[in-house]
């Protein structure tokens, strides 16, 4: 403060920089903040993934694992301080005196860290001036929600297996979902598809697909096997699915162009081949090319790529990698008798996100790659920006819950065609995906979001 020399009466300073008279008996005006934006940060790479907006929603799955919060100020005068609380199912309080202002705090940028977790929240940052104390300025607070799916979104159910009545070829489907202001789709062999019922007629034989979405992005993916009357049943690999070796419990059906994690799934695994017919066939072959090779003749169920004992699954250590996998069943042991109609699928294997594997691209080890995917959450169209790539051609493919390619789109890199591309995305539907860019030895799954 300046006196004026007078006996009551000092020059206090306003928030624009300019002084009014006041007395000694007024409290002194507390500045009026412009600006506070709060980011949250991925505590691992320590980048700024979303900016928090008052009153919004977070799908937990779209964040990252470890997050921090970081405070943006923007003010007329110098930042002394900034007190910072977040209050919720993790919760901290901190007093910050330079940037990066950080609820859990950071060492020169790289941020400290908590496990990201779902519930309600409210962030609040007040900043301080000059010396602290009679330059305080406006707190500024912002409330949030993170939901998880697997808490709070719908469940689809997609009901027994079934067979086809040898009189009319037909059979109800007994599809049902638990939740609320959800929507669902059914997905069938030849195409068949409908949102009109969750118990419909069908007339196919194979794999139907039961997925429930609601508008938060949250979804549920359920299978059921309708079997053929047995009078017109044809041996035929309906899936494949991923079995955990060491408990033998499935872990997933695998789907063509999907990603094993082995941080999320652990190393002790093994594929089994369910067939259709099963009582007209008695053989199955499998065969694994790729970054391992194996081929395999089983003459009982279950027909597992590594062997069983009784159902005891056998190990097969994957390694990271891409690979094929094709099962052919037979009509007699050994491979005699008639082939039936094979399947084969494509699949990546991983120690960790696909993008952190050195024969996919690891930027740790390739510094010179740089992918970036934006918006999220998209709505019209996402942008993939790649910087410092070989030239050539990439493709961008888009999957979605159920691990099935629904996008797909070729980059041609080069000084001529450019090397940001834009991928429409007006036709999908709300939810999340998975986005793969790869080719020229490269590699790179990103997860994102449509909102509508």
């Amino acid at each position: 403060m300046n006196f004026d020399g007078s006996d009551d009466t000092f020059l206090a300073q306003t928030g624009s920089l300019g002084y009014r008279l006041a007395t000694l008996n007024e409290p002194i005006q507390r500045i009026s903040l412009p600006s506070v934006i709060f980011k949250i940060v991925d505590a691992d790479t320590d980048i700024e993934v979303v900016t928090l907006m008052d009153g919004e929603r977070y799908l937990l799955t779209s964040l990252p694992e470890n997050f921090n919060i970081v405070a943006i100020v923007e003010g007329e005068f110098d930042t002394e301080r900034v007190v910072m609380e977040l209050t919720g199912p993790v919760s901290n309080t901190r007093t910050e005196r330079k940037a990066p202002y950080a609820v859990f705090g950071d060492s020169n940028g790289n941020y400290s860290g908590r496990a990201t977790k779902a519930g309600m929240y409210e962030i609040s940052a007040t900043p301080f001036y000059m010396d602290g104390t009679s330059m305080q300025g406006t707190p500024i607070t912002v409330a949030f929600e993170i939901f998880d799916c697997a808490i709070s979104g719908p469940t689809a159910n997609a009901g027994p297996e079934k067979t086809l009545d040898c009189t009319s070829g037909e059979v109800m489907l007994m599809g049902s979902v638990a939740g609320t202001d959800f929507g669902f789709r059914w997905e069938g062999p030849d195409g068949f598809t409908t949102s009109s019922t969750l118990m419909p007629t069908v007339s196919e034989p194979g794999i139907y697909t039961l997925v429930a979405f609601d508008e938060n992005m949250c979804s549920s993916v359920d299978q059921v096997l309708v079997k053929p009357c047995p009078e017109d049943c044809t041996p035929e690999i309906l899936r494949f699915v991923l079995v955990n070796s060491d408990t033998d419990q499935d872990i997933r059906p695998l789907m063509n162009n999907t990603n094993i994690d082995l941080s999320m799934v652990g190393r002790k695994l093994n594929i089994r081949a369910e067939v259709l017919c099963e009582d007209k066939t008695e053989s199955v072959r499998l065969e694994l090319t790729g970054a391992q090779t194996r081929t395999r003749t089983e003459n009982q169920d279950p027909y597992a790529l590594a062997g069983d004992s009784n159902g005891n699954y056998s190990n097969q250590n994957f390694g990271p990698g891409s690979y094929t996998l094709t099962a052919t069943p037979y009509t007699e042991n050994a491979t005699g008798g008639d082939a039936g109609i094979p399947l084969t699928i494509n699949f990546t294997v991983s120690n960790g996100p696909p993008a952190q594997q050195s024969q996919f691209g690891d930027p740790s080890l390739n510094p010179d790659y740089e992918l970036g995917v934006y918006p999220v959450p998209a709505t019209e169209a996402l942008t993939i920006d790649m910087k410092f790539f070989d030239e050539g051609q990439y493709q961008a493919e888009i999957f979605d819950v159920a691990g099935r390619a629904i996008m797909s789109q070729t980059l041609t890199y080069d000084d001529l065609t450019g090397k940001r591309f834009s991928v429409n995305t007006a036709n999908l539907s709300q939810g999340v995906y998975m986005l793969r860019v790869s080719g020229q030895n490269y590699l790179d799954w990103r997860k994102i979001s449509i909102t509508k």
